[in-house]
C-alpha cells in the first residue's frame, strides 16, 4: 500500500539534501541516547535514513546495530541505498529479513 509519505519521499529527500541545517535535532538526539557503540537500537518512523545512518555509523565499530523501520516503503529504500553507499552493515530493515517459520 502506498502511504502519503511515499508520494513525498523524492521532496523529502531533496528538501534534507538542501537544508541540512533543518535537521538540527540529530545532535541532540544522539547526545541524549549516549551511545557508547555497543547498544541494540529500534528506531521507529526513520523516513529517509537521516538520524539512522547517524546512529549506525557510532554502532559499526563496536558490534551495536540498529533496527530500523518506516511505513513507507519509498523512504526506506532510500536509506537502504545510503546504508549500502555506505557499507554500514549493522543498519538492518526489517523489511529485507527472511520470514521465519512459527516455532
Amino acid at each position: 500500500m502506498e502511504t502519503r509519505f511515499d508520494k513525498i519521499a523524492n521532496s523529502y529527500e531533496e528538501a534534507n539534501r538542501l537544508y541540512p541545517e533543518a535537521r538540527n535535532d540529530a545532535k541532540e538526539i544522539l547526545r541524549l541516547l549516549e551511545l557508547n557503540g555497543r547498544e541494540r537500537v529500534l528506531e521507529i518512523t526513520s523516513g529517509s535514513g537521516y538520524l539512522s545512518l547517524k546512529i549506525a555509523r557510532i554502532l559499526k565499530d563496536e558490534g551495536g546495530f540498529l533496527i530500523s523501520q518506516d511505513i513507507a516503503k519509498t523512504m526506506m529504500n532510500f536509506a537502504e541505498k545510503k546504508a549500502v553507499q555506505e557499507l554500514l552493515k549493522n543498519l538492518v530493515n526489517p523489511m529485507l529479513l527472511p520470514v521465519l517459520p512459527q516455532a
